[in-house]
This record gives C-alpha cells, structure tokens and sequence, in this order.
C-alpha cells in the first residue's frame, strides 16, 4: 500500500469519534486496532496476530483509573456526589459527562496526533518490510 493511500484511508474512512471513545473507555493497554479499509476493532493486550498485513496502526487505551480527564471535564461543575453538573441543569455521572464530551467536543489535535502516531508506525514498518526483502 503506498503512503497516499494510507493517509486518505486515515483522512477520509477512519471513525475517530468511535476510536476516542474506544480510547477513553477501553481497559488498561486495551489495543484499538486500525485496519487496511478503514475499520476499527480492539483487542484485549495479551492477544497478537501472526499476520499483520492488514493492519494500519495501533493505538492503546490508558485504561480508565489512568485516563487523564482533563480534557474531557474542563469546564465542567462537579458536586459532591460524584455527578457533573451542565449548563443547562442536566445532573450526569463520570461516564456520561465523559461521553457528552466525546460527542460535543473539540477532539482534533487529538485526532491529528494520532493520525500521526500511526503514519510514523507505518513508515517505520514499510521501512522495515522493504529492507528484508
């Protein structure tokens, strides 16, 4: 696959809404999985492939007790209980205030760097595949 591919497959196909949530819901070192057509998976960290053809990149989950949630709650009005407080009055607990964030948030320098994270994998492995052959 040449690299114009892979960056329009990243740009244009890839669900990064879907992979921020895998990434801030998944278990500790969870693999969220980026696949040829643009797909997403995961995987749990103890599971490995013999062919890896297929795969773009990999990203892993922090796992929630390390998830730093700044970025998702700044801003937001936390009560005593454990509940979030809106704007407009809506009580939510940690998940769901996590969840409204991934949806009415600003994630694309986060989407950026990822993107990036996965290019320089990608290059690296080309890289790696053509010196052995």
């Amino acid at each position: 696959m040449r690299k114009e591919e892979v960056v329009k497959i990243l740009e244009e196909k890839v669900d990064w809404v879907s992979i921020l949530r895998k990434m801030t819901f998944g278990g500790y070192n969870e693999k969220v999985i980026i696949w040829d057509d643009g797909s997403i998976g995961s995987l749990d960290p103890s599971t490995y492939f013999q062919d890896e053809t297929h795969i773009l990149g990999c990203l892993r989950a922090p796992g929630m007790g390390n998830l730093d949630d700044t970025p998702y709650l700044d801003g937001w009005g936390k009560l005593e209980d454990g509940k979030f407080s809106t704007d407009d009055g809506r009580m939510l607990t940690y998940e769901e205030a996590l969840e409204e964030s991934i949806v009415m948030g600003e994630w694309e320098d986060t989407y950026i760097e990822w993107r990036r994270q996965i290019m320089e994998e990608w290059e690296e492995e080309a890289t790696a595949s053509a010196m052995r052959e």
